[in-house]
C-alpha cells in the first residue's frame, strides 16, 4: 500500500472536496439545460424568506401606533341616528388600524321639525371641552349641515338652535369615532301665541320701521324680533306664552310690560314709546358757575295705557362746556338724574312739550 505523509493526505482531501462541488454544479447545469430543474426553483426559498421578513415590518409599524378607543356615537334611544358597527363584518384588528390613522371625521346631518319638515338657518354646535374644540354650521334650505375636521372624542356636547318656536335641542355626550356619522336631529315645537297691534307715539302717531325684541318670562323661551312697517304695524306668529316684555337693546332703552298671552292667544296690543319732536338741551355748572365737563346725566320716562307700563332710559355726558341734549322725546314728565365726582346728586323732572328746552342746573359740592 502506497503510504503519503499527513500534509499529503490534506491535500488528497481538499482536492476531492473541490471535485465533489463541481460535481454537483455541473449536474444542476445539466438539469437547467435539458429542462429538468426550474431555474425559478432555486429562487423559491430566498424569495419566501423576503416576504415573511416584510410582512413582518409591515404589522410591526401599524402596531406602533397606539390605538384610539373611541368609536360611535350615542344612547340607542337619543334622536340622533348611528351607523351600527355589527352590520359591518371585518376583522376587529382591521376596523381598529382604520381608525387609529383617522385624526379627524366630518359630520353630516339633517333638521327637522316634528312633522319631517326640514328647519333652514338652524344653528348647530359641537363642543368637545377635552378635546378644546368648538364647531358650528348652519343648516341649508333643505335642513342638511356639514362640518368637516372633527377631531376624535367622546365628551362632545350636540346643540341645535333655529329661530321660530322649536325647543332647543342639547345631546351629551356624544361620541365622535371614526365613522362618519350621519345625525338626524327633530326638533319640537313650542307652544305660542299671536301678537299683533302697533307701535306709536304718546300722541298716537305712528313709529314706522321700528324694532323691539320680545321676551317672555320664563326661563329658557327664546326671544323673538319684531318690527313695525310702514304704518306702524307689527306681527308675530311665534310668541311665547307667559308675561311678555318688549324692548329695545341700546341707549335709549324702551321697555314695555304688562302683556300677558296663553298658547293659542290672539291678541292686538298698542305699544307707546317716548319718541317725538321734542328734546331738551342744557348745561351743568359748579357752585362756582364753571362748567363741569363729564358730568352723567339720566333721563327716565314712564307711562301707562292699556294695563301696559312703558319706560325709557337715556344716558348722556356733559361735554368739555359742561353742555348735554336730549333729542326725539315724546310729551311728558320726564326726570333728570345729574351726578359728578365731588359734587352732590341732583334730580329735576321736566314737562317736556310744555316747559323750556333750554335748562341750567346747579351741582352743590359734597361737604367734608
Amino acid at each position: 500500500m502506497l503510504k503519503t505523509s499527513a500534509t499529503g493526505r490534506w491535500k488528497i482531501y481538499i482536492v476531492a472536496v473541490i471535485a465533489a462541488a463541481l460535481g454537483v454544479a455541473a449536474l444542476i447545469v445539466i438539469a437547467v439545460q435539458y429542462g429538468l430543474l426550474s431555474s425559478s426553483d432555486t429562487k423559491e426559498t430566498n424569495t419566501k424568506r423576503n416576504s415573511t421578513e416584510l410582512v413582518g415590518e409591515q404589522i410591526g409599524a401599524a402596531m406602533q401606533v397606539d390605538p384610539v378607543e373611541q368609536y360611535l356615537m350615542v344612547e340607542p334611544n337619543d334622536e340622533i341616528s348611528k351607523i351600527d358597527a355589527e352590520s359591518q363584518p371585518l376583522a376587529e384588528e382591521v376596523t381598529e388600524t382604520l381608525i387609529t390613522k383617522a385624526d379627524t371625521v366630518q359630520v353630516a346631518g339633517l333638521v327637522t321639525n316634528e312633522s319631517g319638515v326640514a328647519v333652514s338657518g338652524a344653528n348647530v354646535w359641537l363642543n368637545s371641552n377635552e378635546r378644546n374644540s368648538r364647531y358650528r354650521s348652519l343648516t341649508d334650505e333643505s335642513g342638511k349641515f356639514s362640518i368637516r375636521g372633527i377631531k376624535l372624542g367622546s365628551d362632545y356636547q350636540l346643540i341645535v338652535s333655529a329661530n321660530g318656536p322649536y325647543e332647543r335641542y342639547t345631546q351629551h355626550p356624544v361620541v365622535i369615532g371614526l365613522e362618519t356619522p350621519t345625525v338626524t336631529v327633530r326638533l319640537n315645537s313650542l307652544p305660542v301665541a299671536r301678537i299683533a297691534g302697533n307701535i306709536m307715539s304718546v300722541d298716537g302717531n305712528p313709529i314706522p320701521n321700528f324694532s323691539l325684541t320680545l321676551r317672555g318670562s320664563r326661563a329658557g323661551q327664546k326671544t323673538v324680533s319684531v318690527t313695525s312697517d310702514d304704518v306702524g304695524y307689527f306681527e308675530t306668529d311665534n310668541a311665547p306664552p307667559g308675561d311678555i316684555i318688549f324692548s329695545t337693546m341700546a341707549n335709549p332703552l324702551f321697555v314695555i310690560s304688562g302683556l300677558s298671552v296663553e298658547a293659542g292667544d290672539d291678541t292686538y296690543p298698542n305699544l307707546v314709546l317716548d319718541s317725538g319732536d321734542n328734546s331738551i338741551r342744557g348745561q351743568v355748572l359748579a357752585q362756582t358757575g364753571n362748567p363741569l365737563s363729564g358730568a352723567e346725566l339720566s333721563l327716565f320716562w314712564q307711562h301707562k295705557s292699556e294695563n301696559l307700563t312703558s319706560t325709557s332710559t337715556r344716558q348722556s355726558i356733559t361735554d368739555e362746556s359742561g353742555i348735554f341734549q336730549f333729542t326725539e322725546l315724546g310729551r311728558g314728565i320726564h326726570t333728570l338724574k345729574v351726578s359728578a365726582t365731588g359734587y352732590q346728586r341732583k334730580k329735576v323732572n321736566y314737562d317736556v312739550g310744555r316747559q323750556f328746552d333750554e335748562v341750567l342746573i346747579r351741582l352743590d359740592v359734597i361737604s367734608q
